[in-house]
């Protein structure tokens, strides 16, 4: 029983380590992200798309597509676009936490510094 209980609170300290790694590795990407954004006329504050985003293991951008609309096709593509003109987006070095999570994943883009 005790081998359990130790197995198990190594379990969860392995996945609170890998939480805290996606969630540092997520915003790097949104930054990364961002920086290529370039924001069309049509946008405002409250606007989401959600891209799905496929990367080598390098971190280079292989495909992305729109998930979820915003409504509006200018906002959605300039995200899109933003993606791919990044071209390679930064990953973590551990290859299996890469692969679970970041191989192929989702972005929810939604700029807070959008004009009303």
């Amino acid at each position: 029983m005790e081998l359990q209980a130790e197995k198990a609170q190594a379990a969860a300290a392995q996945a609170a380590a890998d939480a805290d790694e996606v969630s540092k590795y997520m915003s790097l990407i949104e930054q990364r992200v961002r920086t290529y954004w370039r924001r069309p006329a049509t946008a405002r504050n409250g606007m989401v798309v959600i891209l799905k985003i496929t990367l080598d293991p390098n971190g280079r951008v292989t495909s992305v597509s729109i998930v979820k609309s915003s409504g509006d096709a200018l906002f959605d593509d300039s995200a899109a676009n933003a993606v791919n003109q990044a071209e390679v987006l930064p990953v973590p070095d551990d290859a299996k936490l890469f692969d679970r999570t970041f191989r192929q994943f989702r972005l929810r883009f939604n700029p807070d510094d959008l004009m009303r």
